[in-house]
């Protein structure tokens, strides 16, 4: 825990364990001979303990491990950080300006509990994308969440997905979700190369751009499987073709 006491001695041991309260811990291993050489190496952040459920609401504390509303996170991204597979994010009723874009790389339940009208995510600078979903993110839950105004450059595919983009690979849910107001390359609102499953969400006025396809859901060269559940698209629009919804 780094206060400078070896929490397990060298006797007798090849595997050393430890309970930790749930954080991020850095490991040092120190290691000496009969010659009286000595060796000592910290991997920093190498230990991730993650609680089941992890809060963030605009005015918590920052206290980590972030276990309750009172020591939630004021921000999104570090509960993500520190959430692992299996756990629950919820999100307090607020509007979360983000200045790098949201990234999800293991399997959580994304939740905003005041539902999509009071949980507001948008980027506070251009050529910035909501949410990344990471390739090992596959059973993953986003619910509950308005995701809007990101205003991606166009270009390659670097700038697709302006409201969510999930990587190859990756695979779950996106419901009860307002996608609206993005602009990127492809899929505008959702660029979906991995398995996704969009259901119950309004996802509208979204700009595909450049020589884009699809402004509101799209894929790219088949790598994407989307299965669309009670959706309403309105006034979503693309340069070239797919408004709605496109797939290449």
């Amino acid at each position: 825990d780094g206060n400078g006491t070896f929490d397990t001695p060298w006797m007798a041991y090849t595997v050393a364990t430890n309970v930790f309260a749930a954080n991020t811990y850095s490991v040092v291993l120190g290691v000496t001979n009969l010659a009286g050489e000595s060796y000592m190496r910290t991997n920093a952040a190498y230990v991730v303990v993650s609680p089941a459920v992890l809060y963030v609401s605009p005015s918590g504390n920052n206290t980590s491990p972030y276990t309750n509303w009172t020591m939630a996170s004021s921000t999104i991204q570090p509960a993500l950080t520190l959430a692992y597979d299996g756990a629950s994010v919820f999100v307090g009723s607020g509007s979360y300006s983000i200045p790098a874009e949201l990234s999800m790389s293991r399997t959580l339940n994304l939740i905003g509990v005041g539902g999509a009208t009071n949980v507001v995510v948008q980027p506070s600078i251009p050529w910035v994308r909501n949410l990344h979903i990471g390739a090992g993110a596959t059973g993953y839950r986003v619910e509950g969440f308005t995701f809007r105004n990101a205003n991606m450059p166009s270009g390659d595919d670097n700038y697709d997905g302006g409201g969510i983009y999930a990587d190859p690979g990756s695979s779950g849910l996106v419901q009860n979700c307002i996608i609206t107001n993005n602009i990127a390359n492809k899929g505008a609102g959702i660029c979906n190369r991995g398995i996704m499953t969009v259901r119950n969400c309004l996802i509208a006025n979204n700009t595909g751009q450049n020589w884009a396809f699809s402004a509101g859901i799209g894929g790219q060269w088949n790598v994407g499987r989307h299965f669309i559940e009670n959706c309403t698209f309105v006034n979503n629009w693309s340069v070239w073709y797919g408004g709605h919804v496109g797939f290449h």
